[in-house]
């Protein structure tokens, strides 16, 4: 599996673009448009991410997952590790905790965390 950012994740599946048929330009230009907000506000959380967790984290925290979770956790940093991208179970929460939070920050009411409680 080739790992290109959080875009790739199944927990964020990819919503199909509205194409509009008034002309066949017109069409190709709303999709592309909807690509490019998409990948932009996508751009910006990454960098966002990558800001916070290059800084070490020094604050303790325990939190409690499904064996489930544990599983999928451990079996994506296998695959990662295999195709020679070192991670660690903290940095894998910490993404995912950072991008809920700047998800939030940025989009409130239409949030990921928002509309999942």
């Amino acid at each position: 599996m080739k790992s290109t950012g959080l875009a790739d994740s199944p927990f964020f599946p990819e919503k199909k673009p509205k194409i509009v048929k008034l002309s066949s330009n017109h069409a190709i230009m709303v999709a592309d448009h909807q690509n490019r907000k998409k990948s932009s506000y996508q751009n910006n959380i990454i960098k966002e991410i990558r800001k916070m967790i290059s800084e070490i984290g020094k604050e303790s925290s325990t939190y409690r997952i499904s064996k489930g979770e544990k599983k999928l956790l451990l079996s994506i940093i296998y695959e990662l590790r295999m195709n020679g991208i070192k991670t660690s179970e903290n940095q894998m929460i910490r993404i995912g905790l950072n991008y809920v939070v700047q998800d939030y920050l940025k989009s409130k009411g239409n949030s990921m965390l928002l509309k999942t409680l």
